[in-house]
């Protein structure tokens, strides 16, 4: 091909800029493509992020209910041992005194265990709110075992005040 003629430069030129038009508009395409599946991607990656917290908020939420939960059943457990044991020792200082036929002290223990009664009706409610059928099961075990049949009176070691 003869470049002298202006044709053939013109034909030189417009191949050259129909070749860079091509390549910008691949190039172009080719960026644009990626945006379109760039702002996709984000899309779905917030979609997925927003499920991944409403997850996590049920997770934390039940985990603190858990949480709280135990903490309860912890106070109610070690306020029903601690009104056992109170009703127990004054229990085994009636015994006591009932033994040794001292009345005054043996007075003191049933008044003292007439006063743990609502004590012990609260921790029983507690525990039944609360705790676990067994062990609602083994602190009314326990408390009547430690009564000692005071409410009918005619336990083995039962003394009136009259």
């Amino acid at each position: 091909m003869d470049f002298s003629s202006p044709a053939a430069w013109a034909f030189w030129v417009l191949t050259a800029i129909a070749a860079y038009i091509g390549a910008y508009a691949s190039e172009k395409g080719k960026r644009r493509a990626a945006r379109e599946d760039s702002a996709q991607i984000r899309d779905e990656l917030a979609g997925t992020t927003q499920a991944l917290k409403e997850i996590e908020a049920k997770i934390t939420g039940r985990e603190w209910h858990r949480q709280w939960l135990l903490q309860q059943k912890r106070d109610v457990y070690a306020e029903a041992i601690q009104t056992l044991y109170h009703m127990h020792s004054a229990t085994n200082l009636l015994n006591k005194a009932l033994a040794t036929q001292d009345n005054k002290k043996a007075d003191d223990c049933i008044t003292e265990l007439e006063q743990l009664a609502p004590s012990v009706r609260k921790a029983q409610s507690l525990v039944a709110i609360i705790g676990s059928p067994e062990a609602l099961d083994a602190l009314v075990k326990r408390a009547r075992r430690s009564r000692l049949g005071m409410r009918s009176g005619n336990g083995p070691h039962w003394h009136s005040k009259t």
